[in-house]
């Protein structure tokens, strides 16, 4: 957690003249100190070009929407960002975190495709997966390798989605599906991604269903 105004502007100095990033996790508090912080990094992040992995964690529904209107430049700059990672923000209606999502899409798509996308715990539900599904088949050219569903509320419905992009002929670069610990997943949903998996033309690496308790 960064307390301080000296603290933030030599951390927003190391990220902007940064050659190479791995990984960059951004946890967001609650307050108003805190939002004027994240648009310092805001800033910083829109003159970065070196980042590879990109983790968010955030307290406040708020600041989603200022990340959908302060990182455009990030999302549509970073010629090395290979994967976004948003966990763990179960109360939040899905409605923030993908707004958030797919103006990362969208910006994405002036650069390069994403190679992974998690989403673990956002609770974005059977609407969530239909969304980036709808976007995926618009557009398959930025289809992920890899997309983690875990803890989503997915259910029969959700899978639906799901099985139309595991059998859609242009998203065939998507290899990995986690969609652990969806507890509505039932029978129907399954016989969906069963019929989707038939009928594709190349297999995926992993198709992830494992649950503790399923109801």
């Amino acid at each position: 957690r960064i307390q301080s105004c000296d603290e933030i502007h030599r951390v927003c100095r190391a990220i902007a003249s940064a050659t190479f990033v791995e990984t960059l996790f951004l946890c967001v508090f609650e307050g108003e100190e805190q939002l004027k912080i994240f648009e310092l990094l805001c800033q910083s992040l829109g003159e970065n070009n070196s980042i590879c992995n990109l983790e968010f964690s955030f307290t406040d529904a708020y600041v989603f929407e200022l990340a959908s209107a302060r990182m455009r430049p990030f999302f549509e700059n970073n010629v090395k960002l290979k994967s976004l990672a948003i966990k763990s923000i179960s109360s939040f209606r899905h409605k923030e975190i993908m707004n958030f999502v797919m103006m990362a899409l969208e910006q994405r798509r002036r650069v390069s495709s994403f190679e992974k996308i998690d989403l673990t715990g956002c609770k974005i539900g059977d609407n969530g997966v239909k969304e980036l599904v709808d976007f995926f088949a618009e557009h398959p050219e930025m289809t992920p390798k890899s997309i983690c569903f875990e803890g989503n509320d997915i259910s029969d419905d959700g899978c639906i989605s799901i099985s139309k992009i595991i059998s859609n002929t242009a998203c065939m670069e998507l290899k990995a599906i986690d969609l652990q610990e969806n507890r509505s997943i039932g029978i129907s949903g399954l016989q969906f991604i069963a019929t989707a998996l038939g009928g594709r033309q190349h297999p995926l690496r992993l198709l992830d269903l494992r649950t503790k308790h399923r109801s």
